[in-house]
């Protein structure tokens, strides 16, 4: 499970505030099913479909499943419906149909008041982090004409690997994984020249293009150094690297191996994380809701020892919010 790391605000005309956010979430996760779907602007359509108790308790400083660490954290499962419908069968035989109910990708998430902070679990299906902002921020009303509050995410950052790939003497290898289905080489290097477009296109275009044939859903391409070959024309593949555009949403990674020069140690970096805090929870069990939100927990109490506590304070001062000034409502908006 990849946990990506925010810090989080009600923002009012886009200025931080100290507002507690388990009163907004307690709000949402005591309606009812209809009163948590809400379809956004965006035309997704969302919906927090679990949460954990509230209750807290603690062990020797150590987490308990089952338990919030702190009383205000609030673990909840937050997804969004996909529009398009896959289908189903049966291994062997020629009935295919479209599934009948509605798909959804939730990711858990894990709520620290007190320290401002948002962990998330980061899927390439899943809801967005601007999708669950859009979400939190349609409960809640400004009862003030020029006044709008919102929910504002801001994601926390780590040096970047990227820099040090040109000046690496060693590129070990280069995995990129897109998903095919609208699949567009312009969207994922908008701005190529003639000479490497034309390299491009017959790489991703015949991969793709077979991938499809074999009704395959996503596509990687894979470049390695062999153990006996030259070393890989590292100038070039950084001038390639540097055209890909990370906000693609068909690319779902670009992981690069190379010899780290400052540390002389082989590095692995995926260029469309790369800068942001994301950090890895390895478990063998990582389906239901329950066991996510103890391993989101266990994760950054007792692996990550609460490190980002304080980061929040990095923002300088916050404005005492004014709870007079909005309201949270809850309402059949489908």
């Amino acid at each position: 499970m990849k946990v990506q790391y925010f810090n989080v605000f009600l923002c009012r005309n886009g200025e931080k505030t100290n507002y507690n956010l388990s009163k907004l979430i307690d709000k949402i996760r005591k309606s009812s099913a209809v009163e948590r779907t809400a379809k956004l602007g965006s035309q997704h359509t969302m919906f927090m479909n679990d949460s954990r108790d509230p209750s807290f308790q603690k062990t020797n400083g150590s987490s308990l499943d089952g338990y919030e660490y702190l009383p205000n954290n609030r673990t909840v499962w937050i997804g969004k419906y996909r529009s398009e419908k896959p289908y189903e069968g049966k291994i062997g035989l020629e009935e295919i149909k479209q599934i009948e109910g509605d798909l959804f990708e939730p990711s858990v998430c894990l709520v620290i008041p007190t320290s401002y902070l948002f962990l998330m679990e980061r899927k390439f299906l899943g809801p967005s982090i601007n999708q669950i902002g859009e979400y939190l921020s349609s409960f809640i009303k400004s009862k003030v004409s020029d006044v709008k509050y919102s929910v504002k995410f801001e994601p926390m950052k780590k040096d970047s690997l990227k820099p040090l790939i040109e000046s690496s003497e060693s590129i070990k290898s280069i995995v990129i994984q897109i998903k095919n289905e609208g699949f567009q080489l312009s969207n994922l290097f908008p701005n190529l020249n003639d000479s490497n477009k034309s390299l491009l296109e017959k790489l991703f275009g015949n991969m793709i293009e077979v991938s499809e044939e074999l009704n395959v859903n996503t596509t990687t391409v894979t470049f390695k150094k062999s153990r006996f070959k030259r070393e890989m024309d590292i100038k070039r593949i950084d001038s390639i690297l540097k055209l890909l555009n990370f906000e693609d949403k068909n690319l779902i990674s670009a992981k690069v191996e190379f010899l780290n020069p400052e540390t002389e140690v082989v590095d692995e970096v995926d260029l469309k994380n790369d800068g942001f805090y994301i950090l890895e929870k390895t478990s063998s069990e990582t389906d239901g809701f329950d066991r996510l939100a103890n391993l989101m927990t266990q994760h950054y109490y007792d692996n990550l020892n609460r490190n980002k506590d304080t980061h929040y304070t990095s923002f300088g001062p916050l404005l005492s919010v004014n709870e007079d000034e909005f309201e949270i409502v809850t309402e059949d908006s489908i």
